[in-house]
């Protein structure tokens, strides 16, 4: 089939950015590096073939009307891969076992979408009479797109089964003023919320804006991650059972199998694109009844998926 002009321009570009010895997979044969482009006679015309190198030199001159089969590896530390062999059956073995598994993770996620729907979610305060107080604490003046999507958190909160919102928008747009006032919603409902980001850096400034906010309405907020000594990490866990912390805002610790809230209700992601599926799972599976809302600037395919066919909601700011 001959590659149209448009695709052999995007192609070029695609290739243009890859250097030598560079990881690629290919569909069939598995892992293998990018050597260069050659142009190769093939029924007395030359074409441009993509030169791919495997396991012990072994050569495959691809032409560039077949580049749906690699794709780059997207792993930037290439160091420990191993090249596949042409002909083995080891890459085949290696994709039936991926595909098995990603069956197993499929089961589980719609188990737990199920188990949500059948949940009942905990009653929250909505109108609670020191709400307008709090959000006068906020110094600057809200967006459209900012009281919008509060709006729409506030009728997800009214509802009785478990939400799971997408929250879409640039950096600096206010998603993280959406996520404090959601919290303390539930807090004054004296319902738990759970924050997880990815750095340990954005779980520090989370960890000051939201105890400078929330400390002086008597809303207890702890961090958890690596800042955090082995000590205060044990009085955490304690308090956490015996529902003396509100709000508790970590890293991939909170994955911690010690870690039990006493009546977890609101579960936020943020930077949510580099969570993985499994992490954000964990929490959805220990608490089915609680709302969920994720925040990102740049989602996820599966993620924008979902909340494009309606099967998650989805805001923008």
């Amino acid at each position: 089939k001959k590659i149209n002009d448009q695709n052999k321009e995007i192609f070029f570009e695609e290739i243009n950015k890859l250097t030598k010895n560079s990881i690629l997979v290919h569909s069939e044969y598995g892992f293998c590096k990018f050597i260069d482009i050659r142009k190769i006679k093939i029924d007395y015309s030359l074409h441009d073939c993509v030169e791919l190198e495997f396991d012990e030199n072994q050569k495959l001159f691809l032409p560039i009307e077949n580049l749906n089969f690699i794709t780059k590896y997207g792993n930037d530390d290439n160091k420990n891969i191993k090249l596949d062999k042409l002909g083995s059956a080891h890459w085949q073995k290696r994709k039936a076992i991926a595909k098995n598994k990603i069956k197993e993770i499929s089961k589980q996620l719609m188990s737990t979408a199920a188990r949500r729907l059948n949940s009942k979610s905990f009653n929250i305060d909505i109108n609670n009479s020191l709400y307008e107080r709090f959000s006068s604490t906020f110094p600057f003046v809200e967006t459209d797109d900012q009281i919008k999507v509060l709006d729409e958190v506030k009728r997800d909160f009214s509802k009785s089964v478990p939400s799971d919102r997408l929250i879409v928008g640039d950096v600096a747009f206010g998603k993280t003023e959406v996520i404090i006032r959601a919290v303390f919603i539930t807090s004054k409902s004296n319902i738990q919320s759970l924050i997880l980001v990815p750095t340990t850096l954005l779980s520090r400034q989370h960890f000051n804006n939201f105890s400078n906010r929330l400390n002086s309405f008597g809303i207890n907020v702890k961090e958890f991650s690596r800042f955090v000594t082995n000590k205060e990490k044990n009085n955490i866990i304690n308090d956490l059972n015996n529902g003396k912390i509100d709000v508790l805002i970590g890293t991939h610790a909170l994955l911690n199998d010690k870690i039990n809230f006493s009546k977890l209700g609101l579960i936020i992601y943020d930077e949510e694109q580099k969570l993985g599926t499994h992490q954000k799972e964990k929490f959805k599976i220990k608490s089915p009844n609680a709302h969920v809302i994720s925040l990102s600037a740049t989602p996820i395919p599966r993620t924008l998926s979902l909340s494009l066919s309606g099967i998650r909601d989805l805001s923008l700011i």
